[in-house]
């Protein structure tokens, strides 16, 4: 279990893809024994976790009114069509709507 958490922290900590060499350095456990403990105490896969904690990021710069591409990129993701495809897939929106319904809560 502390290797899991070690892992999440990790994941948590990242804003960039992460490599399972590099999270396999940090828990002591291969790639197939992380995810799958990961995914018992979680509930989810390392990888799914990893994107949306990227994503949450980039909500908070979106609301912060930083443009969309730059939020992509630093959220790690390739481009700003990959950002977008991810982004809306996990809210149901693309960041450009999520933007427009902020300012319009008075949250942007």
């Amino acid at each position: 279990m502390p290797a899991v958490v070690r892992g999440r922290d990790f994941l948590r900590s990242r804003l960039t893809k992460v490599q399972s060499g590099e999270v396999a350095k940090v828990t002591g456990l291969d790639r197939y024994q992380f995810a799958r403990q990961f995914r018992a105490v979680y509930g989810t896969s390392p990888y799914r976790y990893s994107v949306m904690r990227r994503i949450d990021a980039a909500r908070s710069r979106l609301r912060d009114g930083r443009p969309v591409a730059e939020t992509a990129l630093e959220a790690g993701f390739a481009d700003q069509a990959h950002f977008t495809r991810t982004f809306k897939a996990g809210f149901g929106m693309t960041p450009g709507r999520y933007i427009k319904l902020c300012a319009a809560r008075g949250s942007a």
